[in-house]
């Protein structure tokens, strides 16, 4: 009975161990073909038109049949479009990224250019400089009032409720 018990505890030992390897196999081969899965969805999703396994007809099953390879096709299309409509948004800030720093960049060469002439106009001493007439108080006051409602609308201040910045307007207006 004890050679009997050690046998019967030896097959069952070989037998766990069959069965372990078996479990581990199986589930490899269900990680295959989830991820076969997957990538079926992937190309159904990145390529519509070409990708995905021929049926027996030739027709791709896979292709655009929703839930056709169950959530895992439903949740990377979801994740697909998300990635999209990213990839959309990061193309319209680096187009407007693009035309500031374009903007930026004519700035500063005006800038330089302005710059230039001044030092021109500084070299060549004070009696070479233009005189520019002086300005009107007609001419001052329209700059004054443009300012105002520059700041006015900047900082959101409704100038028309205030009584005060009202009639400062005006009378900046008539002269």
């Amino acid at each position: 009975p004890a050679v009997t018990q050690l046998r019967l505890e030896d097959d069952v030992e070989q037998l766990k161990n069959e069965l372990f390897d078996e479990s581990v196999d199986q589930h490899q081969l269900q990680l295959v073909v989830d991820r076969l899965k997957l990538s079926w969805a992937a190309m159904g999703a990145v390529f519509p038109r070409s990708s995905g396994p021929r049926g027996a007809s030739g027709e791709r099953p896979f292709r655009s049949v929703p839930g056709a390879l169950g959530p895992e096709n439903d949740r990377l299309q979801v994740e697909v479009r998300r990635r999209d409509a990213k990839n959309e948004e990061a193309l319209r800030l680096v187009k407007q990224l693009e035309a500031a720093r374009a903007a930026a960049r004519d700035a500063e060469d005006s800038c330089r250019e302005l710059q230039q002439s001044n030092r021109d106009a500084f070299a060549r001493g004070p009696e070479n400089v233009e005189e520019r007439p002086p300005c009107r108080d007609q001419d001052e006051n329209m700059i004054l009032r443009h300012l105002l409602l520059s700041l006015a609308g900047g900082t959101g201040v409704n100038w028309a409720a205030d009584p005060t910045l009202r009639e400062l307007l005006s009378e900046l207006e008539t002269g």
